[in-house]
């Protein structure tokens, strides 16, 4: 070791979205690539272009722009930019009258990354120092869906919009840079409007693109000390063992050399390691399942341990709603039936467009075998309501679906007029169940998804969650439960699992653990969720179907096979059961929590079937 480590961006162009002032982290990022020798361009939000501009030749952050050599940091240019707008074709016409974007054009992520390039040709970094959530004040069991969406597409998948106009114009070992929060994945009260949900899209979106994580905590070690294990490939993901626990944040010079260091030396950094998967894809019903047994009635106090016998659940009087069950072939099928087994009163919500095809297969006994429980009985769904659980209220329908002649004959399928519905045939219920998913460009790769897609799939697969909860949780009797399902593809990259459905599972276990806290408070409801492995059902086996090929799922049901701990088959009833579980008496303590029921996939850290263990594994 001769020294320090040296950093030298000299001829490197660095672009900084989300400069404005000189208080942020995007500034003190731009000062420390410019103390490395970088040549900075950002782009401004375009209402406070002026403004900054302004205070640029007027010298008010001279004292800011100060580097270490004695010299100034210069911002060679400063560019309009919109970051929740692609291209010129998104920009309404609200935003092309407004008086704040007077005079401005050019200011959609597309034309800023073209203007860039007639500039300057190629550059190097690429900075992410966005973030908005117009609700963000609010709790997210207040948080509308549009503020929902919003946070969602200024925070999380601009980063997304920007790799892809800014990346063909990247050098080869080019780096882009972003900015999230420990809010992403513990619960930070205060911080709300989907913006927890936004950064932890933001976190997984990592595909190509590397996070770096700021702490609410004051971190006391040296530049050189943090620029070294960025130079040996380990990406800071997470400060948390730091010297003191202040509530004060880092300092921007010390977390930013960390900055610099990440974009210079991290070239051996890869989220994923492709491997080749084998074996047989299998899905059913499992060969054994819960047997009920007559429960005591039996008062214990809280400090006392009492095994009286194996556990027993009796959900007898309970009544649970599931939303999104449209055939025999899910888990939300599975949970209704291990809850059923249980003595459960069953109600299920599903999609309009299938609601009659369903209710005509339960008219004709076209699940009887699936329906069957352990006590030899069958379970019975006690009302199907039609549910389109992207919309909220009736006025959020829309012209278009009201005409349509999927939903004809059909109201009331909005969530709210649906838990209306509920209330009125039965009172309270016990148990919440989000069994609800849909991303319609999930074929294609994060880089190719449009930000229309992306957003449809946050709403329906994730913020789902957050309305049902708002809207059923008054009718929710204390104690009970709600619970969803999510899969590892929230925290691992699982490739053929796109369009944003990667993102928005990680908004869903990100939610499940603010609105464990909200509503856990508000009506003592516990929150969970379910990281599923792969499952046969019909949904999932329309992903990536091509002629000749296997599908998606089969894929993942051969992976999981071959990779998991447990190498054996999981079937529906596994979820079932393990759902069972957090909805009875027996988990009172358990909220807030991601539960794996996945054969222990999620704990692999390398493929055994990989090529690259080929001898090892002849």
């Amino acid at each position: 070791m001769a020294g320090p480590a040296q950093v030298d961006l000299t001829g490197k162009v660095a672009f900084i979205a989300g400069v404005a002032d000189s208080s942020g982290y995007g500034w003190a990022i731009a000062r420390s690539l410019a103390s490395a020798g970088a040549t900075i361009i950002v782009g401004t939000w375009p209402p406070v272009l002026k403004i900054f501009q302004n205070g640029l030749k007027r010298g008010s952050f001279d004292d800011d722009s100060a580097l270490p050599d004695g010299g100034k940091m210069v911002i060679e240019k400063v560019y309009p930019l919109d970051a929740v707008f692609d291209t010129t074709d998104d920009v309404p016409d609200e935003i092309k009258n407004n008086k704040r974007y007077a005079g401005l054009d050019g200011y959609t992520i597309e034309e800023v990354a073209k203007a860039v390039e007639a500039d300057y040709g190629k550059i190097d970094i690429l900075v992410h120092s966005l973030a908005n959530g117009p609700e963000v004040t609010k709790p997210l069991l207040e948080t509308s869906r549009k503020g929902y969406l919003a946070a969602s597409s200024a925070s999380a998948y601009s980063a997304v919009s920007l790799l892809q106009k800014f990346g063909p114009i990247m050098n080869e070992g080019g780096n882009m840079l972003s900015l999230t929060y420990i809010a992403s994945e513990a619960v930070i009260p205060g911080y709300g409007g989907g913006m927890s949900s936004a950064k932890a899209q933001l976190e997984l979106n990592r595909i190509h693109v590397h996070v770096h994580t700021t702490s609410p905590f004051s971190f006391s070690m040296t530049p050189s000390f943090i620029i070294f294990p960025l130079l040996n490939g380990n990406i800071i993901a997470r400060f948390h063992s730091t010297i003191s626990t202040s509530t004060m944040m880092f300092s921007r010079n010390t977390l930013f050399a960390a900055g610099a260091a990440l974009a210079y030396g991290a070239s051996s950094i890869s989220a994923f390691a492709p491997s080749t998967a084998v074996g047989n894809t299998i899905s059913g019903t499992a060969p054994s399942v819960i047997q009920q047994q007559t429960q005591s009635s039996r008062q214990y106090s809280s400090t006392q341990l009492q095994m009286a016998g194996p556990a027993q659940v009796d959900l007898t009087g309970k009544v649970a709603f599931i939303a999104g069950v449209a055939d025999s072939s899910g888990y939300g099928w599975a949970i209704a039936r291990s809850l059923a087994s249980a003595g459960a009163t069953i109600i299920v919500g599903t999609w309009p467009p299938v609601l009659k095809i369903f209710q005509n297969g339960l008219k004709r006994g076209s699940f009887d075998d699936d329906s069957a429980l352990p006590d030899g009985g069958k379970m019975v769904i006690e009302k199907v309501y039609p549910l389109d659980a992207v919309f909220d209220t009736a006025d959020d329908v829309p012209d278009e679906i009201k005409n349509n002649k999927r939903y004809a004959g059909l109201d009331g399928y909005t969530i709210e007029e649906v838990a209306k519905a509920v209330e009125a045939d039965y009172g309270k219920i016990d148990i919440l169940v989000h069994s609800l998913a849909n991303g319609p460009e999930v074929t294609k790769p994060l880089l190719e998804t449009s930000r229309k897609g992306y957003l449809a799939a946050s709403s329906a697969s994730a913020y789902s969650a957050v309305s049902l909860l708002q809207k059923f949780g008054p009718i929710m009797n204390e104690g009970g439960n709600m619970l969803s399902l999510t899969y590892i593809a929230s925290e691992a990259v699982i490739p053929g699992y796109g369009g944003g459905m990667s993102s928005a599972k990680a908004q869903l276990e990100s939610d499940t653990r603010v609105l464990a806290f909200e509503a856990g408070r508000k009506w003592k409801l516990r929150v969970n969720t379910i990281s599923a492995g792969p499952l046969k059902s019909r949904a999932a086996s329309a992903i990536g179907k091509e002629p000749g090929q296997k599908t998606f799922i089969e894929y993942a049901i051969d992976y999981s096979n071959a990779n998991a701990p447990l190498a054996q088959d999981l079937y529906n009833d596994d979820v079932g059961n393990s759902a069972m579980f957090l909805c009875s008496p027996l988990a009172r303590t358990v909220t807030g929590v991601t539960l794996y029921v996945d054969n222990g996939l999620h704990a692999m850290g390398m493929a055994l079937d990989s090529e690259s263990m080929s001898d090892r594994n002849a």
